[in-house]
């Protein structure tokens, strides 16, 4: 239960897991933004940002010490809505995962392992905005997402996966979920790169790809 709204930050906007854990029962999650004025690197999860590494040399200058391990966020109904996840200026456009958005350091090594895992047993995810992947961001190998009795709807990305995307061998799995209405300039519904997604049950349908 209970309420995470109108927060900002650069990298998790309502909710940021660095190699940690959450589960969330029911509540909302909304109105959060990821984004910044300047050009620092980042502008992922409007709603949540999940990662299994951290160098800490870059978010207050602790030179002593790194984070890794781990990390998963677990979602037992409930509503995460009107998240924002966006940076763009004159020579730019980044942001990732309007709703949710997941990011290993791979320059770190950790693009395999350690684990992140996004779980959905259902909840709606709806109305929130990104560059890719306007509900949700599923980025590498380390990253397993696994959906069920979800509704992903009415969410908008300006260029890729109006309600998923997922690139570099990140795996999705959907169960009695239906992805309706979301926007975006292509795959509106899902869009995958050199990625693995299953759907067992559930519908796609009415999503909106501009290009």
């Amino acid at each position: 239960g209970g309420l995470i709204e109108n927060n900002h930050a650069v990298r998790g906007g309502g909710v940021c897991l660095i190699a940690s854990s959450m589960v969330m029962n029911g509540g909302e999650i909304k109105n959060n933004s990821a984004n910044s004025k300047d050009s620092y690197v980042g502008h992922y999860g409007g709603g949540i940002y999940v990662s299994n590494f951290q160098n800490w040399t870059t978010v207050g200058g602790d030179y002593s010490r790194e984070i890794a391990g781990e990390a998963d966020f677990t979602m037992n109904g409930g509503t995460i809505l009107g998240n924002e996840a966006t940076y763009q200026s004159s020579t730019d456009e980044k942001g990732l995962g309007g709703a949710i958005a997941t990011y290993p350091a791979f320059y770190a090594g950790y693009e395999k392992k350690p684990s992140i895992t996004i779980t959905i047993n259902k909840g709606d995810i709806t109305g929130n905005t990104a560059i890719n992947g306007g509900a949700i961001s599923a980025y590498f190998e380390a990253t397993d997402v696994n959906i069920s009795s979800a509704n992903i709807t009415n969410n908008e990305a300006e260029y890729q996966g109006g309600a998923i995307y997922g690139v570099f061998n990140s795996v999705i799995n959907l169960t009695d979920t239906v992805i309706s209405k979301n926007k975006a300039a292509v795959g509106a519904g899902v869009y995958l790169y050199a990625s693995e997604m299953t759907m067992q049950s559930g519908e796609i349908s009415y999503n909106n790809a501009s290009h």
